[in-house]
């Protein structure tokens, strides 16, 4: 098989905003602001319910979601929880 190399149409670029973690108590809530960038919000230990906009999520551990750019999110946690995050902008 001869390899063929890929010549993509569109370019993308990637900039870092922010990162870092965030523990909560049992049964605590925070209303996050729309924000100017792109978030993923992943659930390192524990389990939470994040609203993104008008949907929501139940995550436990391992699992994530992304926050879109301009829009509201709220993060409740079922439990002692510890919430990992990394901002950036896609163009």
């Amino acid at each position: 098989m001869k390899w063929r190399e890929a010549k993509p149409e569109n370019n993308i670029s990637i900039t870092y905003a922010c990162a870092g973690s965030a523990e909560y108590e049992r049964d605590s809530e925070f209303s996050g602001t729309k924000l100017p960038f792109e978030m993923f919000l992943c659930v390192e230990n524990g389990s939470a319910a994040i609203t993104v906009g008008e949907e929501q999520f139940l995550l436990s551990k391992g699992e994530s979601v992304l926050v879109p750019c301009d829009t509201e999110y709220r993060i409740e946690a079922r439990e002692e929880s510890l919430l990992v995050y990394v901002g950036f902008e896609a163009r």
